[in-house]
């Protein structure tokens, strides 16, 4: 039976990250799964764009990008899973952290995590994915020795 918390990630990030989230709880060690709830709930209660939080919403708002930015619907799936959402004033940015990355960019996953590396949703969907990034799992280990016995 699916939880709560399971329906609200596929709400705000789609089927494939509760997927990948559920994978990582279950392999992950208590700094992990600690951190990956943390995460969840500092989307839920502190992005700064809560008004297009729902996977479905970002989607849909690239309805009225340009093709050259979004040329298939696989595509805005992979940037919506992703935290991102297209502006009417032609960039794209992270629901949660509120980065603007530019729209001609070939990787704006890359971007994003270039211009703000502390967004707690890019590092919840890096853990989730498996990355091994040393920087990433010192945030996390360090997150775990802050928290309040």
């Amino acid at each position: 039976m699916e939880q709560h918390w399971q329906k609200t990630v596929v709400r705000m990030l789609g089927p494939n990250a509760r997927q990948q989230i559920c994978n990582r709880l279950s392999q992950g060690d208590s700094a992990q799964r600690l951190f990956i709830f943390g995460c969840i709930v500092l989307i839920l209660a502190a992005s700064t764009q809560p008004q297009i939080m729902l996977h479905q919403d970002r989607i849909s708002s690239f309805s009225s990008s340009p093709a050259s930015l979004v040329n298939s619907l696989a595509v805005a799936e992979q940037l919506a899973s992703n935290g991102l959402f297209y502006d009417a004033s032609g960039g794209l940015i992270c629901f949660h952290c509120s980065v603007r990355l530019q729209s001609g960019s070939s990787d704006p996953l890359q971007q994003h995590l270039h211009q703000r590396p502390r967004c707690y949703l890019q590092k919840l969907l890096r853990l989730a994915a498996g990355s091994d990034d040393k920087i990433l799992l010192a945030d996390v280990a360090a997150d775990h020795d802050r928290r309040v016995p």
